[in-house]
This record gives C-alpha cells, structure tokens and sequence, in this order.
C-alpha cells in the first residue's frame, strides 16, 4: 500500500509541475471525485484562477468545449471553485452588487459573463520567468589547473579503491569547476605524488531573460524512496516466497521476481532446477549465501558489526561470491571494505585470495601496502608469509620485485 501511494504521489508531482492551458482541464476531469487527488485539484483550480490571462488560455481550448457540451454540471462546479478567490477578494473592495443567479443544476455561463477572478497586474511573484539563452561562439576563455596528490599511496589506502578524489574548485571566465582524479593510477611520480593536469576551453554564454504568463504550479513534495527497506522487510518475514535454496543443510526462502532482477546468474541456478522449492547451491557457506541475499534485497551490505569477529574473513567470503554470482557493486563494496580491515595478519590472506581471482586493483593496492618498510617488517614474521615459499611461489616473486622497484626509487 505504501508503494502504491508512493507512486501517485510521484504522478501528481508530475501532473502539477507540467500543468497548462491544454492539459488543466484534462487533468481535472481524471481527478474529478478522488478525495486522494484533492491536493491536484487544488493546483489545477489555483492555476485557472492566477491570471485573467491564463483563464482565457484554458476557455479556448478544444478540452474546455468538448467539456462544455458534454459535462455543464462538472464544469459548473470547477467555475463555482475557480470563482472563490473573486469573491473573497470583490467582498473587500465592494464592488457593484452581481445580479442573483438562477439555481439550477446544470447552469452554465458564457466565456464573457464569467466573473475572473481579480489579479494584480503579473510580476515576478505571481508569474514565473522563464529563461532562454544563446552561446557566442566568437567569446571563448581557456584556462588550465594542476591537481597534485602529494602522498597518493597514503590517499589510495584512505579512499579505497577505484573511488574518486575532488580538487578545490577552480575558475575559468565565470565558471567554476572541480577536478577529479581516481585514486587507481600509474602515473605516480619517484616522490610519491601523483599530478593532474586539466585544460579546459569554454564558450561565454549569454543568457536573457523573457517574460511568460504562465503561473507557478504548487510543488507536491514526494516522500524520500523506501523501496529497499520494504524489500528487506520482505525477505525477513519469510511471506510469499516462491523460491527455496538448499545451502548445505539449510534451506533459505526467497522470491524469484527480486533474484531475477538482482542477479541474472543465480536466477539461471533457479531455473534450471528440477524443482524451485529445493535449488542447491554448492561451494558456499550460509552466513555468506544470507549476507548476499541481504545485498539483492537491500542494495547495501550488512553492517560490519553482524560480520562477527572474522569480518574480514566473511568479506572475503562474500567478494568471491559477488564475483561468481555476478554482483558488480557488491565486489566493488567488498574490496572498500577489505582495504578498511587490512592488518598485518589479513593482509597475506587477502593479496592471495586477490590473486587467484585475478582482482588485480585489489592486488595492486595489497602489493603497494606490504611493500611499506613498517608492513614489511612485520609480515615477514608471520607464518602466512613463511608458508607462500610453498603455496604460492609466484606471488612471492611479485612482492620481491614491489620491494625492489621501491627501494630503487627511494635509494
């Protein structure tokens, strides 16, 4: 239920922030004897009633004769609602009395009887202004800005990888602008720093401003988007679910519609079981099969607090699982997260995982971590290191050369 007044909302925003003279009448009829739609009403009413003007736009159209022939009773109610702003406003400047109308149900008045509602002349209060603009090519202003990152193995491992970095801002004629550079690069200098240069070319624009009579629309404000949080409060109560997976020796209920348009690659395991009410997934435990299904369902991984003790175990876990199940967002989370809880004794673990799943921004930042003399110093001691001789020679091998290539520069 809440979806659904979500969304009429959404339309009524819409219908209000386009409303004019074609489509005024059109839109009171749709929303003629909708108690829920009063609000639209009223911005239809209060946009017929803002100008003289714009009355006569709407009177003009095809809609408004259509409606006169077929509905004088409906259109007799929305010229009684369009008179009251007169009225109250005629009761203070005590105008000519108006001869008394015949009661009767279907009165309708002609255009040029209807009394319009009185209006100060339009300003820029009553009636918006809109703007139109044109470029001159002939004024051109060209500028240049240098973005330097002085320890950027330092900014790396503060803002993760493949996230974005924000320079001040910078002007160039009467523009600002803001250079932005992705913590993931090569181009790192012998010092550490990392600098980005920016040319940039803009066309002056002149803009003038017109008059248009066409009045403002009152802004229905939707409420924020919540579809996540009922679509995880759907998953918790366990209610219409369709779908049932056999993790180990539990079964974890689901609903197809939101599998299939989360993940493609789960959804192919759904269907291509015998039976949707037992579709085994091997190769994973359950903690990590919930925390993705909490993913699908919630846009968001769990906090890491309900990760346990071996959180980084767990987002190791779900890293592969986002890889295998084709969740390009949650591999990339997963990798923020697994650079936040590197530690000396994770750290291994994780470069191997990286590697052997060929997540090379992940391998390159563990690299660039442990290749730090104070890192160093204490991996080495630690028995995942000793055991790479065995488990991963070639790993060992691109540490060395990281370790070289780093002493070369400082030497």
């Amino acid at each position: 239920m809440m979806i659904w007044r979500w969304l009429r909302l959404i339309c009524e925003k819409i219908l209000a922030e386009n409303i004019d003279a074609a489509s005024a009448m059109t839109t009171l009829m749709l929303v003629h004897g909708r108690d829920r739609c009063r609000r639209l009403e009223a911005c239809c009413i209060e946009y017929m009633a803002s100008h003289p003007d714009v009355h006569a736009a709407v009177v003009a159209t095809k809609e408004y004769t259509e409606l006169k022939e077929k509905c004088g009773p409906f259109l007799t109610d929305i010229l009684e609602k369009v008179w009251m702003p007169a009225l109250a406003t005629r009761k203070h400047d005590s105008p000519p009395p108006l001869p008394p109308l015949p009661h009767h149900r279907h009165l309708f008045l002609p255009p040029h009887l209807l009394p319009l509602p009185l209006s100060p002349p339009p300003s820029s209060k009553t009636i918006p202004q809109k703007s139109a603009s044109m470029i001159n090519l002939s004024e051109v202003f060209t500028g240049s800005h240098e973005f330097r990152i002085a320890d950027f193995s330092a900014a790396h491992k503060m803002f993760g990888v493949n996230n974005y970095i924000e320079s001040s801002s910078f002007d160039v004629g009467v523009h600002k602008f803001t250079e932005v550079g992705i913590a993931k690069s090569y181009y790192v200098k012998y010092d550490g720093s990392l600098t980005v240069h920016c040319d940039v070319t803009v066309n002056k624009e002149c803009a003038y401003t017109t008059s248009c009579s066409t009045a403002a629309a009152r802004r229905i404000v939707p409420p924020s988007s919540n579809i996540a949080c009922h679509l995880e409060r759907l998953l918790a109560s366990q209610e219409c679910f369709d779908v049932k997976f056999q993790v180990r020796d539990s079964q974890i209920c689901a609903h197809e519609l939101v599998i299939a348009a989360r993940s493609p690659t789960l959804h192919a395991a759904v269907s291509s079981a015998p039976h949707k009410d037992h579709v085994r997934i091997d190769d994973i435990d359950i903690p990590t099969f919930k925390a993705m299904l909490h993913f699908i369902y919630a846009d968001e991984l769990p906090p890491v607090s309900m990760l346990g003790k071996e959180a980084t175990a767990v987002a190791r876990d779900l890293l592969v699982a986002a890889d295998r199940f084709g969740l390009d967002r949650m591999k990339a989370m997963c990798e923020n997260l697994l650079c936040q809880l590197i530690t000396t004794e994770s750290v291994l673990a994780t470069l191997e995982l990286a590697d052997r799943h060929g997540f090379q921004g992940l391998t390159d930042f563990f690299l660039d971590h442990i290749s730090q003399p104070h890192v160093l110093k204490e991996a080495v001691e630690t028995k995942s290191f000793k055991d790479l001789k065995t488990t991963s020679p070639r790993l060992l091998e691109e540490i060395i050369l990281k370790i070289s290539k780093v002493s070369s520069i400082d030497s």
